[in-house]
């Protein structure tokens, strides 16, 4: 998400947990092309928001902490039940703090042809939320090979081609996106071109 957007806006990831593996630890970093601000409570993602302003700040958390008013919540599942069932409580502490907001469900790594899909998740997820939660859209993502080939070479490389990833994974990457930010689906695929040209 951030390297599309970041095409034309100002991004930066505010995260709990640390992307690169470099023994220095710095709380600011630079990540497959995006900057990175390391946090670990909700005092300090406010003081680091305050003094980083961007046009969009993507928050990484496992955290339910408050992070002030005008945000979108994106929830995301792992098929995998453990992971499921985790992100489910991450998600009903959250929802403390914003009671009453819309949120957006992203199942990833499904497998196509299993009995578990997204719907099957969807109401798995109704079951263990309360009522105050809006279900904005849900999405999606099946497992492909190319894609987690992609996604674990860009890990080792530090830089994300999106090139590598399928048209499938694109479009519903771009969807998504549309979805939270409100950008033209056409505006965002001009982003993604020359994204995908950009080393």
């Amino acid at each position: 998400m951030a390297k599309v957007l970041s095409l034309e806006h100002s991004v930066k990831i505010f995260s709990t947990h640390r992307y690169d593996y470099d023994e220095g630890y710095s709380d600011v970093y630079d990540f497959c092309g995006t900057e990175i601000h390391h946090f670990d409570t909700e005092n300090r993602l406010k003081q680091v928001m305050e003094s980083n302003p961007c046009d969009y700040a993507l928050i990484d958390t496992h955290l339910a902490l408050n992070a002030g008013h005008d945000i979108k919540l994106a929830s995301l599942l792992k098929a995998e039940r453990s992971s499921f069932e985790e992100t489910v409580e991450q998600t009903r502490a959250l929802l403390e703090q914003y009671p009453y907001t819309d949120i957006h469900l992203i199942y990833y790594d499904v497998p196509e042809y299993s009995r578990v899909n997204g719907k099957f998740l969807e109401t798995l997820y109704c079951r263990r939320i309360n009522d105050s939660v809006n279900l904005t859209k849900n999405y999606t993502i099946y497992f492909e090979e190319e894609n987690a080939a992609a996604f674990l070479e860009s890990l080792y490389e530090e830089r994300l081609t999106l090139k590598r990833f399928t048209p499938v994974w694109k479009m519903q990457l771009l969807n998504i996106l549309s979805d939270l930010t409100g950008i033209e689906l056409k505006q965002l695929k001009e982003y993604l071109k020359k994204s995908e040209r950009m080393k």
